[in-house]
């Protein structure tokens, strides 16, 4: 589970909590790099998949003074 704050610029995550998943690829790119889907808490249907790059650079602790995060829980 995650709580995602503010706004993270990701496609399709808006501020709320949601279940997440590492995948596989995403899409027949063939870029080596994992997937992170997000679902909503107790939903089984992926809402999206963002590459993990893209997600980990998000992730910050609770005490952190940013605004726009995406926190662990």
């Amino acid at each position: 589970m995650v709580d995602v704050r503010g706004w993270v610029m990701l496609k399709k995550i808006e501020s709320r909590r949601y279940r997440v998943r590492q995948g596989g690829l995403l899409g027949a790119t063939g870029n080596p790099e994992g997937v992170y889907w997000f679902f909503k808490p107790r939903g089984r249907k992926p809402i999206i998949g963002h590459y993990a790059s893209d997600v980990d650079c998000w992730v910050q602790s609770l005490g952190c003074p940013n605004y726009n995060k995406i926190i662990v829980c």
